[in-house]
């Protein structure tokens, strides 16, 4: 919607239903619209009781005029109901700056005059709109169907929804809250224009799938909203395994809250549903989740913890860890893992099994990889000042860093920061991720080399082992994932699988590394198997600095 000349350009309006959820606003500059809730987003920026003013206005169907101030502008807000247009609202606002910004009370006044003035012009505007009917139907279009996808807007969602969900048939219902996984890379690798191809394809794909009763629509970005009556396992994997558009792969995170209470907010019930989605997303063999009571209590716990990890990262309680690897040959270290650790101030720990999954879910595993890569290179950088034998350090990162333009700059700037050799620097991929974006950590991982780094695989073998992928995947060690050093059923075929892992490995000119060694058993298998490199706590558990530094100068680690 076109920006009204209100106030020499300065004025904007929103259009509000009766929950304070926006259906249509100006694209004004100015536009204070941070969410889709108009209330809410005076609320936060500090306006409590002109919000509870204008909410009760509108919902007794008053008009009115409250004045406000976001970011340290004082704003008037003016409002009043659009009959017979779907309990919506009209809110004009106006900075008082524009006004004047040293005027005296007459001129306020003459200005307040002039704002009723243009408001009465303005609610003439859109009843005018409203009762012509091309103008209805251009502004219904606004509100009811996504630019996008050419499908359902939210805001048609929730009528839609509110309407079935109310139906006295006794039907049980689900509220299910998806989203793309990897839309990022999707966008990133392939543009914008081909991502929109692929909101269009999948609000397609579970639209053609919905039965009469049952409801779509995008709520924004790479995220959907639906309203099922038939939530059985075949359909569910139907709509939500892994799928593909032309060149990209397409993975969901589905969370499913099953409507007990048809009263209940439909936005109430979708913020459950995300609750649920949150715990399989990124999860190679599972693509949805129910919610439960249990999650709820589960959300709140985890968010506290974010909010202490974001002052962890403040006051510097991230550290890093080293655990050896070891030629079993000769106990010699050749290399070792980095791996973050929690230390609070009072010497306790917290167990990585707790943060770090956290982490990958809100996107603070950007942070914390690189807080960990930098201490690394520091203890780098003081090991080669004072004369300590260096070894290779192994560095993970998520793949959520592929995201990011500049990840490959930061990391080449900080390596030259500190002045570290490449070859000291050995990144870490897990095989997961090389499957589900194979091409784009192709693109990756020869980059790394180029420029001297050391390429891994880690976690061969814990999920869609291809010989297909280590065949075309630049890489210079192959990490073996330690479930292969699980006793089985048939520990023959286990060692014939392992013995033909290490030779194919070596054949390809690949460094290995076997990971999880924890027994003596492990570390014959690894001798019959032809591997050479053990991590595991056989040897060490992950160190601190100053004791791996003391195990370099002593140059072996002894079994314990």
């Amino acid at each position: 919607m076109a920006s009204l000349p209100l106030f020499s350009s300065n004025g904007y309006i929103y259009i509000v239903d009766e929950k304070g959820y926006v259906v249509i606003h100006t694209s004004h500059n100015n536009c204070q619209k941070k969410s889709d809730n108009y209330f809410r987003d005076l609320h936060a920026s500090g306006n409590p009781e002109q919000t509870e003013k204008i909410r009760s206005d509108i919902t007794a169907k008053k008009s009115g005029l409250i004045e406000t101030t976001v970011s340290g502008v004082k704003i008037f807000s003016s409002y009043t109901p659009i009959d017979k247009a779907r309990g919506w609202y009209l809110v004009v606002s106006v900075p008082v700056l524009t006004v004047s910004p040293n005027a005296n009370i007459v001129i306020h006044l003459f200005y307040a005059i002039l704002f009723f003035v243009t408001l009465i012009s303005a609610i003439s505007m859109v009843y005018f709109l409203i009762y012509k009917n091309r103008q209805q139907m251009q502004l219904e279009k606004i509100a009811f169907v996504d630019p996008v996808t050419d499908g359902n807007t939210y805001s048609k969602f929730l009528i839609n929804a509110e309407n079935s969900i109310k139906e006295p048939d006794n039907k049980t219902r689900s509220i299910i809250k998806v989203d793309i996984d990897n839309f990022k890379y999707i966008n990133k690798f392939h543009g914008f224009d081909f991502g929109n191809t692929v909101l269009k394809y999948t609000y397609q794909k579970f639209a053609n799938q919905l039965r009469q009763h049952e409801h779509i629509a995008r709520i924004s970005d790479d995220n959907y909203a639906l309203l099922l009556e038939d939530i059985s396992p075949e359909r569910l994997s139907n709509l939500f395994d892994p799928t593909s558009h032309k060149d990209a792969s397409i993975y969901f995170s589905a969370g499913i809250y099953q409507v007990n209470d048809p009263q209940e907010n439909i936005n109430t019930m979708l913020d459950k549903a995300a609750i649920a989605a949150k715990k399989v997303k990124g999860l190679i063999n599972k693509h949805y989740a129910f919610y439960t009571e249990q999650m709820e209590a589960a959300s709140i716990h985890n968010e506290k913890l974010k909010s202490s990890i974001k002052t962890a990262f403040a006051a510097d309680e991230f550290v890093a860890f080293y655990q050896p690897k070891v030629d079993i040959s000769s106990n010699k270290i050749t290399g070792c893992e980095a791996l973050a650790r929690w230390k609070k101030p009072d010497g306790k720990f917290i167990s990585p099994g707790e943060f770090i999954p956290l982490c990958e879910q809100t996107g603070m595993i950007i942070e914390l990889d690189m807080i960990i890569y930098e201490k690394s290179l520091k203890f780098l950088r003081n090991n080669l000042d004072n004369s300590i034998p260096c070894v290779p350090v192994s560095i993970n990162f998520s793949k959520l860093h592929l995201a990011s333009e500049d990840f490959f700059q930061k990391i080449k700037e900080k390596l030259n920061k500190y002045e570290i050799p490449p070859k000291l620097v050995e990144i870490e991929l897990t095989e997961s991720a090389l499957f589900s974006d194979f091409d784009i950590m192709c693109k990756f991982a020869r980059q790394l080399q180029e420029h001297g780094f050391l390429v891994a695989m880690d976690d061969f073998g814990s999920g869609y082992s291809s010989l297909n992928m280590l065949k075309n995947m630049p890489i210079d060690i192959l990490k073996i994932d330690k479930e292969f050093l699980s006793s089985s059923a048939d520990n023959t075929k286990r060692d014939i699988i392992f013995t033909g892992i290490a030779k194919m490995a070596n054949s390809l000119g690949l460094s290995i590394v076997v990971e999880g060694v924890e027994t003596a058993d492990d570390v014959e298998l690894m001798q019959k198997s032809g591997c050479h490199i053990a991590q595991g706590y056989y040897f060490s558990r992950p160190i601190p600095e100053d004791a791996f530094s003391s195990a370099l100068r002593n140059g072996t680690i002894k079994p314990s």
